[in-house]
């Protein structure tokens, strides 16, 4: 991370914001799979 920064901190900026809303993303869409899933049955 530290060599990101140094190299391109503007890039780093944006992808310390973006990693964390990929991961609630996939948080989300698992739980939105279950769901449907339960309902299936």
């Amino acid at each position: 991370i530290t060599i990101a920064f140094v190299a391109n901190w503007q890039l780093s900026l944006i992808i310390l914001v973006y990693v964390p809303l990929i991961g609630l993303e996939g948080f989300a869409q698992i739980k939105f799979l279950e769901r449907f899933n339960a309902d299936a049955k």
